[in-house]
């Protein structure tokens, strides 16, 4: 798409004009455009360095052009249906880059899904991470601490026991949420596609696997 450089020929034209606005649209007539009752003239076809061709400048009358300003406040413009054309292709591009990645994310949750369900945890429980955002990390001991907070746990939603394992409604499995002093570990839901990856809770659950 080329792109032309022109030149403001109306004065006192308000500086922040195209600036704060949208693009504007006029037809060429004469080298000029005119947008909004101001005039501009064409300077010439920009080259890939920047710099400014005047020959040959290539917009015949009754060319409709869009008209913008770039970020150093030059009058700038090109062809209206080779925007029409850019900006339909990036539109497509967006859309199917966000397919994609809802599809990703589908399959992500699926195999979440299909892993967590293969844990067969013998009481109701929730994918959760530890929220740290509280200030409760302070509490926990160096074994726990090295527990990344970006770990996915399997948070009981029932008290539960099994042997000299004892764990209450609001728990993860690889720890209680008690601390000291009245305090408790936060943790919140993890997303649906989330996938258990603590190894202490999957140690667990591999435990009551192999009996």
């Amino acid at each position: 798409m080329d792109i032309y450089q022109l030149h403001l020929v109306t004065p006192g034209v308000d500086p922040r004009w195209l600036v704060e606005g949208p693009r504007a649209r006029g037809a060429v007539e004469g080298n000029q455009v005119s947008v909004d009752g101001r005039q501009l003239e064409v300077c010439g076809c920009r080259t890939a360095t920047g710099a400014v061709r005047r020959a040959a400048v290539g917009l015949t009358s009754g060319t409709l052009v869009e008209v913008w300003r770039d970020a150093n406040g030059l009058f700038l413009c090109a062809r209206a249906e080779e925007v029409d054309i850019v900006r339909a292709s990036r539109v497509a591009r967006e859309a199917a880059d966000e397919a994609t990645l809802r599809a990703r994310e589908e399959k992500r949750r699926v195999r979440a899904q299909a892993f967590n369900a293969s844990l067969a945890v013998p009481f109701r429980w929730v994918p959760a991470v530890i929220n740290d955002e509280s200030g409760s990390l302070e509490e926990i001991s160096g074994d726990e601490a090295r527990r990344s907070t970006n770990d996915v746990h399997v948070l009981l939603e029932q008290d539960f026991r099994d042997g000299r394992l004892l764990r209450s409604a609001g728990d993860l499995l690889c720890m209680r949420s008690r601390r000291g002093e009245g305090q408790h570990l936060q943790v919140r839901k993890a997303e649906a596609y989330a996938e258990v990856s603590c190894k202490e809770c999957l140690a667990v659950v591999n435990r009551w696997r192999s009996n």
